[in-house]
């Protein structure tokens, strides 16, 4: 196997990889939609690779064949890529959505912390405050006969 038709081998090999891992982002994302699609580009990506291989192993031996089947093939890649991206900005906007989300949250804890805290810290002052009274009490009383 010459050079051209390992890389274009493993170019297919790749691209049914990418598929496959496509695929497996639908559960997590819950965007069937935009995943289907870029699976779909991707197994279409390796088919107009394949094609090329059986050219480069001389089952095409026509070159204006070989355009004929992969730039229409091209083509429609070029579409459903588009698509396929479109789609996936719901993904960004919600996450962009659920990132502002958390940071309003995030301040919320963190404005009650302060709040709980300082309240602590006023407490324990205040108990302080009460022990040393009584000691000064204790003191201006006298002993206890």
């Amino acid at each position: 196997m010459d050079t051209v038709s390992l890389v274009i081998g493993l170019s297919v090999l790749l691209q049914v990889t990418a598929a496959i891992m496509a695929l497996r982002l639908i559960p997590l994302s819950g965007r069937a939609s935009a995943w289907l699609l870029f699976s779909l580009v991707f197994l279409l990506m390796s088919v107009r690779r394949t094609i090329s291989l059986l050219y480069e192993a001389g089952f095409i031996d026509d070159p204006q064949r070989l355009h004929a089947l992969t730039e229409p093939l091209a083509l429609v890649i070029s579409v459903l890529l588009v698509v396929a991206v479109h789609l996936t900005r719901g993904i960004f906007a919600d996450l962009a959505k659920s990132r502002a989300q958390t940071e309003q949250q995030l301040d919320e804890l963190r404005r009650f912390q302060k709040s709980v805290v300082t309240r602590e810290l006023r407490l324990k002052e205040l108990e302080e405050e009460n022990a040393s009274l009584k000691n000064r009490l204790r003191t201006l009383q006298g002993p206890a006969v």
